[in-house]
């Protein structure tokens, strides 16, 4: 009986505070951009908060978009109401074909007491382990279209603009193409074109590449 108890306090104690993870696919491509949100719930103020342990992301290029610095939201989940922050938010790009492992991680937190100390109050910190559960990752191989291919995945638009349209037979037209996504902007290349009959084309050149992040996702511009 006395085991019995022990086992409902802890199951109490877990639903004050708990981590979830969730990725945005399980099963991704190659050069797809993924994003893995850990999630902080509670009811308690939490002060601090560290990553006790931390994947390697094998197979993966990583970049961290959140580190847990902003304040706390009011969120309501199954019927209860807790403070939810994401604190750790990472943007993970498949390098290689496969089936991966993310393992759980350990996290501390701190836990404010309330007491008081010294002639100043301050809050004391109650240390708390918990257990970000582990989840698995399958990358596939990106699949063939017959359709115009800049060789990345995810949510794409592209932009053509020429400096002119009226040309004699020794000139030269010069169209820009700008690509805009979110997929690993290394797998990007420059759209293939139809030419028509006495028209000749020369190897597009980058002249513009550039990133930009921000805390929900990573995406890039290229104009060749």
């Amino acid at each position: 009986a006395l085991l019995h108890l022990k086992y409902v306090e802890k199951t109490k104690q877990n639903e004050k505070y708990f981590i979830t993870v969730n990725i945005t696919d399980s099963i991704a491509y190659v050069g797809q951009q993924l994003v893995l949100d850990y999630k902080l719930y509670t009811i308690y103020d939490v002060r601090s908060i560290k990553f006790l342990t931390q994947s390697d992301y094998d197979g993966f290029y990583k970049e961290t978009l959140t580190s847990g610095k902003q304040g706390y939201q009011k969120e309501v989940l199954n019927g209860k109401e807790y403070y939810s922050k994401s604190i750790q938010k990472i943007a993970l790009f498949p390098q290689q074909t496969g089936t991966y492992n993310i393992p759980a991680q350990s996290v501390e937190i701190g836990i404010a007491t309330g007491r008081s100390g010294g002639f100043f109050f301050s809050s004391q910190l109650a240390k708390e382990r918990l257990m970000a559960r582990g989840i698995t990752i399958q990358v596939k191989e990106t699949p063939s279209t017959d359709e115009v291919s800049t060789g990345a995945v995810g949510r794409y638009s592209m932009q053509t603009s020429l400096e002119k349209k009226t040309i004699t037979t020794d000139e030269a037209i010069t169209v820009y193409m700008q690509v805009v996504g979110n997929g690993d902007n290394k797998t990007v290349t420059a759209p293939l074109w139809d030419l028509p009959p006495g028209l000749e084309m020369y190897d597009p050149n980058v002249i513009e590449d550039e990133t930009f992040k921000n805390e929900n996702q990573i995406s890039h511009r290229k104009t060749f």
